[in-house]
């Protein structure tokens, strides 16, 4: 089983390439939104996710409390990044060693960002590379390869916390005027946060900061309040091969 989330695309189009070629299953980690515990009996499991503040999105991490898995199982992951991750991998073996299991492999897959806008050129590079470089992950999961050592002794206390949308917040997003009340955002946004309210589109409390609202919206009606320079009027940036309704969580 390969357990994904995705806000722009680029994990969704990982998973999904990983999982024709390895012959498994991809799921969103969405799906078990409303499940207490969630078991899985594979032999071999992989996690696919974005790094947010360098960590998993908190969707993710509120998943990996719930997921049960056998001690002796190979479990690998890939990060698609923008710039930096100094705990993500950390933070799925901390959810692994809590099962008696530890991660054996994971990779930084770099591609265009969806919060920090990723120049152009690199953007297109990232985007014409990544079939080659996903491919070399392939190889490395059928090898069974290992390359992360654990240094880790199960879930700490803050480790929800730790995520963008609990304690490291990072503004706010509206919409403005310009919403048609299409309904993209609502059914794109994994935390069931937005609504339409007088055929316009209202956002909640309960942000996890993956942008898909701003990204997806067809007229740009999703405003970004951070405060960062350059952030709140940057372009939208979606993976060219997966579409909205690809992402749908409600």
């Amino acid at each position: 089983m390969i357990y994904y989330f995705s806000g722009t695309g680029n994990s969704y189009w990982a998973a999904t390439e990983l999982a024709k070629a390895l012959n498994d299953t991809a799921v969103n980690v969405v799906s078990f939104k409303d499940q207490a515990e969630v078991v899985c009996s594979d032999d071999v499991v992989g996690f696919v996710y974005p790094v947010y503040g360098s960590d998993c999105p908190r969707v993710y991490k509120e998943f990996l409390q719930k997921l049960k898995v056998k001690k002796d199982v190979y479990a690998w992951a890939l990060a698609t990044i923008n710039k930096v991750d100094y705990g993500s991998l950390e933070s799925i073996d901390q959810a692994l060693v809590e099962n008696g299991a530890r991660l054996s492999y994971g990779m930084h897959f770099y591609m265009p960002g969806n919060c920090l806008e990723t120049p152009e050129n690199i953007t297109k590079s990232r985007l014409l590379t990544a079939p080659d470089r996903i491919r070399g992950v392939i190889r490395d999961v059928k090898a069974r390869e290992v390359n992360f050592v654990s240094k880790n002794e199960g879930i700490p206390a803050d480790f929800i916390r730790r995520a963008f949308g609990e304690e490291r917040t990072f503004g706010s997003l509206t919409a403005s005027d310009a919403c048609t009340g299409c309904g993209i955002c609502v059914k794109l946004c994994p935390t069931g946060n937005i609504r339409l309210e007088n055929g316009k589109a209202v956002h909640g409390n309960d942000c996890t900061i993956c942008f898909a609202c701003f990204h997806w919206c067809p007229v740009r009606a999703t405003e970004l309040h951070t405060g960062f320079p350059g952030l709140d009027d940057r372009g939208q940036y979606t993976h060219p091969d997966v579409k909205a309704s690809d992402l749908y969580n409600n």
